[in-house]
């Protein structure tokens, strides 16, 4: 969306996603590293992003339907999205440490 005038793709579901990969074999250590360089690198991106970078939009389509979605929407969505992972490692890391 931030390289093409309102690009067009098609919905991949995070579930179809990870049955597409070998995502649920790899080592938890390995894998949360590379998810903390990719969030970094997100991050960086999108903290350079201008007003007007934050409105850029795409069409996105589903089976049954066509969605115009944002930069903004995606990236709302995915932090609220991470939110509530970040609770459930918290309480997953205090549970471990009460077995400790």
């Amino acid at each position: 969306m931030l390289r093409e005038d309102h690009p067009s793709f098609r919905y991949l579901s995070p579930r179809t996603w990870i049955r597409q990969t070998d995502y649920n074999r790899q080592e938890f250590a390995s894998s949360f590293e590379a998810f903390n360089v990719q969030r970094a690198s997100l991050l960086t991106v999108l903290t350079s992003l201008t007003p007007q970078d934050w409105q850029r939009g795409a069409t996105v389509s589903t089976a049954t339907r066509k969605y115009e979605r944002t930069v903004h929407y995606y990236a709302h969505n995915l932090a609220n999205h991470e939110g509530i992972h970040l609770h459930q490692f918290a309480k997953t890391v205090r549970a471990v440490r009460k077995q400790d």
